[in-house]
């Protein structure tokens, strides 16, 4: 059966929220469980609404407007086949986590800090939160740095995640590695979304 773009782009959403291929792997051996019930626990920090932008060329101007500066490597990954705007609009509501607050006493992994997260309800974001995070917290307070838990875009065998940034030089989309053996401090912080009813 052909299946249309609007299909594809809904597949790969899912699959981005379940967190690629391990998390379809856990969801299918039944060791993750999907629940549309938000936890009392978690509190929403942000609602932000994904697909506001009709294309990439729009995001970048909007991105360019709101004077928030981005590298040639973001721009980069944003022009990835893998990177995809959500075809119709979608509001997330999202939470932000430092890695102690996840429960860990030590530094840890990149996947370790991704399984326990899903463990506790959240779910990973697509990839389009960092650009919509950025132009949506333009107050962002100085040196804040929060990390996009997603999927990571690869490229040349390197795992990239997006960071939304307040800089000395001013509000900026990043991107920090997200490889297996990076070790993360536990006074990081990321975005997480969680699933909404």
């Amino acid at each position: 059966m052909a299946k249309n773009n609007k299909t594809i782009d809904r597949i790969q959403a899912v699959w981005n929220i379940l967190g690629g291929e391990d998390g379809v792997d856990k969801l299918l051996r039944g060791e993750l469980m999907v629940s549309s019930a938000v936890l009392p626990s978690q509190t929403v920090w942000k609602t932000i609404t994904l697909a506001t932008y009709k294309d990439l060329r729009s995001l970048e101007a909007a991105l360019r407007l709101a004077h928030c500066k981005m590298n040639d490597y973001v721009r980069k990954l944003l022009n990835m086949s893998v990177f995809r705007l959500l075809p119709v609009r979608v509001k997330f509501d999202l939470v932000v986590r430092s890695v102690a607050e996840l429960g860990f006493e030590e530094p840890a992994t990149y996947p370790q800090i991704c399984d326990r997260a899903l463990e506790l309800g959240l779910s990973l974001c697509l990839a389009e939160v960092g650009p919509a995070l950025r132009l949506a917290y333009l107050d962002q307070p100085p040196d804040e740095y929060l990390r996009i838990a997603m999927c990571p875009i690869v490229d040349m065998g390197n795992c990239r995640i997006f960071s939304v940034n307040h800089e000395f030089d001013g509000l900026k989309l990043a991107w920090t590695g997200g490889n297996a053996d990076t070790v993360w401090k536990l006074s990081e912080r990321l975005v997480f979304t969680l699933l909404r009813k």
